[in-house]
């Protein structure tokens, strides 16, 4: 099973021990060198995560900052720039660019890793959080999940919290049949 995609953006043939290793733990990765493509890339629900290269030869440090400004205006997910320890100003500025983390070439592959899922794990949690925080809409029936309400054309609607579970889980698995054992374990917690 695939976890999603990471792109890597600028490198041409660096990092192979860390896009070996992201393949062998369910990664694809797709390595990207054209602007257009990399933004088409970045709006697919399956791209997790982008590393961009600054030590490439197809983009100069000026123009990189510049992508990575334009990049954060309409992407949310997770960005790590790879820049040599020995550029610090190049590292402060990716990250004021927008970058979430700034990685060296010389750090081992398992540690750039470990930092690329903490990343890709805050990113997933938060969407999971923005999801959560917006209203369940359906028809005239509209559910906050933030206060636990109700409300049927504009009226409020008073329900028991268990009431409140059992019409949440109809409303968000609608149109899916579901058995009074399913119901039982997502309402109760019951096997």
């Amino acid at each position: 099973m695939k976890e999603g995609t990471i792109i890597i953006y600028g490198a041409e043939g660096a990092s192979e021990s860390l896009e070996c290793l992201c393949m062998g733990c369910g990664y694809q990765v797709e390595r990207l060198n054209h602007e257009e493509i990399l933004r088409d890339k970045l709006q697919e629900e399956s791209t997790r995560l982008l590393l961009f290269d600054f030590e490439t030869k197809a983009v100069s440090e000026t123009a990189g900052l510049a992508l990575l400004t334009q990049l954060r205006q309409f992407c949310e997910k997770p960005i790590i720039a790879l820049a040599d320890k020995e550029h610090e100003m190049l590292r402060i500025l990716a990250l004021n660019a927008g970058a979430d983390d700034v990685l060296d070439h010389e750090d081992s592959a398992m540690e750039c890793f470990a930092r690329i899922k903490a990343k890709i794990r805050c990113y997933e949690r938060w969407v999971k959080e923005k999801e959560q925080s917006l209203p369940i809409r359906m028809h005239d029936l509209e559910m906050d999940d933030r206060s636990k309400t109700v409300s049927v054309k504009g009226r409020q609607v008073d329900l028991t919290p268990t009431e409140y579970k059992i019409l949440r889980l109809l409303v968000t698995g609608r149109g899916r049949v579901m058995s009074n054992r399913e119901i039982y374990s997502n309402i109760w917690n019951m096997e």
